[in-house]
């Protein structure tokens, strides 16, 4: 069946017409791909994708409509009666607006989970919305998405199968969103399969999915790991008894970690820990550091995450619910004009350095923490401390997670701790 050249649609929407198809597709199989995959690096890296693919959907779909309200449109195809041309005009509205709502849907989830994300590693994407911890409302923003998924789902399916009532009785519309040079419908179709298989494909790979071991293959305590060879395990440290002057104030002081997530840092924090110090400032090398962390009150502001955090692979809690820091060596910046921090940066003037011992997780390493000191009145004092450690260090994310930087591997920690000084015995 032959149309008029002028009845087709101009080269920008046939190409955004099929781009957005493809597009969708992929998204849609990622999605359901990476959903039915086992939480690990692969699942975390093909949600990524999903992400991308899904924000690009809507960024070609605003720039669809703004392309089709600043350039001439086909004239509408013969045969066509003014109700189908009505029902037409409708359900193309809808079907942008589900393409819009759709993706929409699932930034606002991901905004709420706390899942930060790259748009193909180029950009961080911003948050809609603040995180939100409440496992009902993720669960709300989740069901949304599907619902809308299945809703455009089921549209586009009456869209093709209006097309293909249309045809049968002798109006082709078909025609009018193919390439210009002729290529058959069966032809093009197959170019569109090939282009769609290629680009799940480059997703898979890159999440490593198809060639994904088996977590259980992979030694839990990463002792694959060079810088893990012959670790110090300890299941305990003996308790410190430390002839404190000062000692921190729960609610006036927060331990904070930052770590990466794709490539975009994320703060988390545990809201339980003790500090301990004897300490004068005029004579620092007498001074005595303990730091005792409850590991279980770790949150990272995404329910998703936080469920990872008490499994073996990470901080195991049934096991070691505990971290402790512990340091008699305290020296004042002033000591050496060539000191420097543990994250590199020089310590400058008024600012000490603590050189003790981390443990967590059953692994003992040196660990070096700056910090400041400034006396507040009332008798209290204000402590800054900003370090930074490698999860490997201490088999944080052991497994298929071990080699794996979807996660980062270094994690800043930072602590802003107010202390109280305790009366002379």
């Amino acid at each position: 069946m032959k149309i008029e050249r002028a009845q087709t649609w101009n080269r920008g929407v046939r190409v955004m017409h099929w781009l957005t198809l493809i597009l969708l597709i992929v998204a849609a199989t990622l999605g359901f791909w990476a959903n039915d995959l086992p939480t690990g690096p692969a699942q975390v890296k093909l949600f990524g994708s999903h992400k991308s693919v899904g924000l690009s959907v809507l960024l070609l779909v605003l720039l669809r409509i703004t392309w089709r309200f600043t350039t001439k449109a086909a004239p509408v195809a013969s045969g066509l009666s003014a109700t189908s041309q009505r029902a037409a005009s409708i359900g193309h509205g809808v079907l942008y607006l589900l393409l819009i709502l759709l993706p929409l849907s699932g930034w606002w989830l991901t905004s709420i989970a706390n899942f930060p994300f790259q748009w193909f590693d180029f950009f961080r994407v911003p948050m809609l919305v603040a995180a939100d911890a409440d496992s009902a409302k993720q669960a709300l923003a989740e069901e949304l998405h599907e619902i809308l998924f299945w809703l455009l789902a089921a549209l586009v399916a009456g869209h093709v199968s209006m097309v293909v009532w249309h045809h049968r009785n002798g109006i082709a519309l078909l025609p009018r969103l193919l390439p210009a040079s002729g290529v058959s419908a069966a032809v093009f179709a197959a170019g569109l399969a090939l282009v769609t298989a290629a680009l799940v494909a480059w997703a898979l790979s890159a999440a490593d999915v198809l060639g994904k071991r088996d977590a259980s293959s992979v030694p839990a305590n990463n002792e694959k790991a060079a810088h893990l060879e012959s670790p110090t395990q300890l299941d305990n440290m003996p308790a410190v008894d430390v002839p404190e002057q000062w000692r921190s104030v729960p609610g006036l002081s927060k331990l904070e970690f930052v770590g990466e997530y794709l490539g975009v840092a994320f703060v988390g924090q545990f809201t339980q820990f003790d500090v301990r110090l004897q300490f004068d400032p005029a004579n620092p090398a007498a001074g005595v550091l303990y730091v005792s962390v409850d590991v279980t009150s770790a949150s990272t502001g995404s329910a998703d995450m936080d469920a990872m955090l008490p499994d073996p692979a990470w901080f195991h809690f049934g096991k070691y619910p505990r971290a402790r820091f512990y340091s008699e060596q305290i020296f004042s910046s002033a000591a050496s004009a060539s000191d420097s921090g543990a994250n590199g940066t020089a310590l400058s003037a008024g600012r000490f350095r603590a050189q003790g011992a981390l443990l967590l997780k059953g692994y003992q390493r040196p660990l070096a923490i700056p910090f400041t000191w400034k006396v507040l009145p009332g008798g209290q004092a204000h402590m800054q401390v900003e370090t930074s450690v490698n999860r490997r260090d201490y088999a944080i994310g052991s497994g298929e997670w071990a080699d794996d930087d979807s996660i980062g591997f270094n994690v800043n920690v930072r602590a802003e701790v107010v202390l109280e000084q305790l009366p002379a015995n």
